[in-house]
């Protein structure tokens, strides 16, 4: 996928302007945050040698558009510093270099190129009749490898929850240990995970899954080569309380709140 991002500044004030397109098969422009791959993006200001987020991860809009003019109290950008930093599930986060945005400067950043991880995750299923009382969550995940040589690694699914009701309200944890496989050229495997739902978990709860794969038996967790999120489950409250599978367009604004994605701001480049 491409990005065509440019950087507009009026009157002392800024606005990051961008769009979204397919490079590889298609021309077409990105389906935006509402489906797959849900991409979004990151606009961060740099300064003193440092680039920290003006505003949480954004969606692109259905044309695969997207646009910043105010940062998180509503007050138009300044100008100054900028960098945008582009995300979609299953694709490598890209960043554009510090563009110095001038006061009615039109400035337009060129292409950012997005490629895809090594694997492909897809046909989820996520676990289902969990009692309220508390049982197993069994899942699964298909793992596609669209290299032209043959993987060997291990796959492993991280589980988020929040609202637990627990001190610290919240965990993560590495549901039933790694599962270690090959997958020869354009072939794939389905991977299964399952972790326990206790009773105690307090209504309200979420509960949100992801999956990882590294192409290395010896030293995986530090070899990833793909990762996605799966899906969320919420126990609801009243007096018949449930555990339910949140739709997928609103899991998907889930991860993008706790986004384990997110790659850590990073310095100005020396020129």
């Amino acid at each position: 996928m491409t990005w065509a991002p440019s950087i507009t500044a009026f009157s002392g004030s800024a606005t990051v302007l961008a769009s979204m397109a397919l490079a590889s098969d298609t021309a077409a422009h990105m389906p935006g945050s509402s489906a797959p791959p849900f991409s979004s993006v990151r606009l961060l200001r740099c300064e003193a040698g440092t680039c920290l987020d003006v505003l949480p991860p954004q969606p692109v809009g259905s044309d695969g558009r997207f646009q910043f003019s105010r940062d998180l109290s509503g007050q138009l950008l300044p100008a100054g510093s900028y960098q945008v930093i582009a995300t979609a599930n299953e694709y490598q986060a890209e960043q554009t270099d510090p563009v110095e945005v001038f006061e009615g400067e039109d400035r337009d950043l060129g292409d950012i190129a997005l490629e895809p991880f090594p694997v492909r995750f897809s046909d989820i299923t996520p676990c289902a009749d969990v009692p309220v009382e508390g049982g197993r969550c069994r899942y699964s995940v298909r793992v596609t490898n669209r290299l032209g040589t043959k993987l060997t690694g291990a796959a492993w699914s991280l589980v988020e929850a929040i609202g637990t009701g627990s001190l610290s309200d919240s965990t993560r944890f590495q549901s039933n240990g790694a599962r270690k496989f090959s997958i020869h050229s354009l072939e794939s495997k389905i991977v299964h995970f399952d972790f326990d739902v206790p009773g105690t978990v307090r209504a309200g709860a979420s509960i949100c899954t992801s999956v990882f794969f590294a192409d290395d038996k010896r030293e995986p967790f530090f070899n990833t080569v793909g990762q996605s999120p799966l899906f969320c489950i919420t126990k609801s409250a009243g007096p018949s309380p449930a555990l339910s599978v949140v739709p997928n367009k609103d899991a998907q604004k889930m991860f993008r709140g706790s986004d384990s994605r997110m790659i850590a701001p990073p310095k100005v480049k020396s020129h």
